[in-house]
């Protein structure tokens, strides 16, 4: 439901930034968890969010279609654990770029 009101959106942000693809996106089991690591995902440097897209869709190809079909294996979409507690959701895990130890 949340992706086909992105893809129609006639104002806000994805109409201003042009925004209609579906490149990325992970399962959790609760909702807490979802939230926790988006805000995690959200204070990360640009190339570390290329790099987590680039992995699971080099392409950047449209999932919205397939998803819809049950084409995907969504094991490659599962989420990573999340670590810690509420009060320290923010860290300490690391991005996909610096956790193979290139520069960030």
């Amino acid at each position: 439901r949340r992706i086909a009101v992105h893809r129609a959106a006639n104002t806000g942000f994805c109409a201003q930034y042009g925004v209609h693809r579906l490149v990325y996106f992970e399962l959790h089991g609760r909702m807490e968890d979802a939230i926790l690591r988006e805000k995690r995902v959200k204070r990360w440097r640009r190339a570390w969010k290329l790099a987590l897209i680039e992995g699971v869709n080099p392409d950047w190809a449209d999932l919205y279609d397939p998803l819809c079909a049950g084409a995907l294996d969504l094991s490659r979409f599962a989420a990573p654990p999340i670590r810690g507690d509420r009060g320290t959701a923010l860290g300490p895990g690391q991005p996909p770029v610096q956790a193979r130890g290139l520069p960030g």
